[in-house]
C-alpha cells in the first residue's frame, strides 16, 4: 500500500521496498513492467502512478479509504479480504497558472 502512496512511486520513481517484498515470480514481472511498459507489461497493473510530463500532484496529500473483513476458514486458518482506495489530487501539466487562480469573489 505504501508504494501506492508514496510520491516518488506515484511520479514514475521505482518502488524498491514493495519490489523487495514480494516473491522472486511477480517481483520479476513488475520489474520488467516498470523498465519497459507495454500492453502485456503495465506498471499500472501493480503501483499507481502517473506520467509526470503530463499530471502533476496539487498537494502532497493522498488519501486511503479502506474496509477490511476477516472470516474463519474452518481448521485452516483465516480469510483476509482487504479493500483499498487511494486518492490525491493532480492537475494536467497543461494547465495554466492563471486558469488555477481562485475566482474572485463578488
Amino acid at each position: 500500500m505504501a508504494a501506492n502512496i508514496d510520491p516518488a512511486t506515484v511520479s514514475g520513481g521505482v518502488p524498491t521496498a514493495a519490489l523487495e517484498l514480494m516473491d522472486t515470480a511477480a517481483r520479476t514481472a513488475a520489474e520488467r513492467a516498470l523498465a519497459a511498459p507495454g500492453r502485456t507489461a503495465a506498471p499500472t497493473a501493480w503501483f499507481s502512478r502517473f506520467d509526470p510530463r503530463r499530471a502533476v500532484p496539487v498537494t502532497p496529500a493522498v488519501k486511503v479509504r479502506s474496509t477490511i473483513t476477516t472470516r474463519h476458514d474452518g481448521e485452516n486458518g483465516l480469510l483476509v479480504h482487504a479493500d483499498l482506495r487511494t486518492t490525491g489530487p493532480g492537475r494536467s501539466r497543461s494547465t495554466t497558472a492563471a486558469s488555477r487562480r481562485p475566482a474572485p469573489e463578488a
